[in-house]
């Protein structure tokens, strides 16, 4: 019989014992790794022969060079986390999965701006379950720290540079999502 009784604590021994694979076939794994090894040996075989055929044909022994690591060699096992990393990996994502994809570091500044003043319209005019989602997240990332390391998202940095720029927006955005909060709860 389980030690653990309640739901908390078995959600928690899952979260740090179960693991989840990064693959797209788990169970096919054993039959492609063998393959993806043997693609690489003939690669090198291929590499080699060539070399050693030039020398045959009249070339010079000391010319004999064959790379040490070739095009496309490259082998790694992609690896398994524990359920709990996948899940928070998830709950990143679905942070900022709901902000355009004009939001990067290319394009015209100017014009990304007017067409966020747009979705931001849009978002406040939004009273469903949906936009209360978004807004308890555009209030994380308007209100998260941003670290001293790579970690930070380029989204929050952007974001902080709109609403820099535009304070009258942030007011707003910021009394819409405490009143999505409100209406959710």
């Amino acid at each position: 019989m389980s030690r653990l009784k309640t739901s908390p604590e078995k959600r928690a021994a899952a979260l740090s014992r179960d693991h989840r694979t990064a693959m797209e076939a788990a169970h096919a794994f054993r039959k492609n790794w063998p393959k993806k090894k043997a693609r690489i040996n003939r690669n090198r075989r291929r590499v080699a022969d060539a070399a050693v055929q030039a020398i045959m044909r009249g070339g010079e022994p000391d010319d004999l060079v064959v790379p040490r690591r070739l095009r496309g060699e490259h082998m790694h096992k992609m690896g398994v986390a524990p359920l709990g990393e996948v899940v928070a990996a998830k709950e990143r994502r679905t942070r900022t999965d709901f902000l355009p994809r004009y939001i990067r570091p290319r394009g015209d500044p100017a014009k990304h701006a007017e067409m966020f003043r747009g979705f931001l319209r849009a978002l406040i005019q939004g009273r469903s379950r949906v936009s209360a989602g978004r807004a308890k997240h555009l209030l994380w990332l308007l209100d998260a720290e941003l670290p001293n390391n790579h970690g930070v998202l380029y989204e929050q940095v952007w974001l902080r540079r709109f609403f820099a720029a535009e304070p009258r927006w942030e007011a707003r955005v910021r009394k819409w999502c405490r009143r999505a909060e409100e209406r959710a709860s």
